[in-house]
């Protein structure tokens, strides 16, 4: 997110957690490092500017990174 702000929804049966988004936060790496379908719901809260990569340019990019991001991906843990 460049600009902005942004709403992700986990939903899990009844269960709906939310996590709130800003500039510099990202999301759906997860689905590209795991070849997966995406966790969450993201929903804009105001009008954002984003960035967005596919998944080749993404694991170029990322290289031998991807596995410090799946690492951090323990912050989701909650959403």
């Amino acid at each position: 997110i460049q600009e902005g702000a942004c709403e992700a929804q986990k939903v899990e049966g009844a269960d709906v957690q939310t996590m709130h988004l800003g500039p510099s936060d990202y999301f759906g790496e997860l689905a590209l490092l795991n070849d997966a379908q995406r966790a969450a719901n993201v929903t804009s809260l105001t009008d954002v500017k984003l960035l967005c990569l596919d998944r080749r340019t993404f694991g170029r990019m990322m290289g031998p990174l991807g596995g410090n991001l799946q690492d951090s991906s323990a912050k989701y843990s909650g959403v």
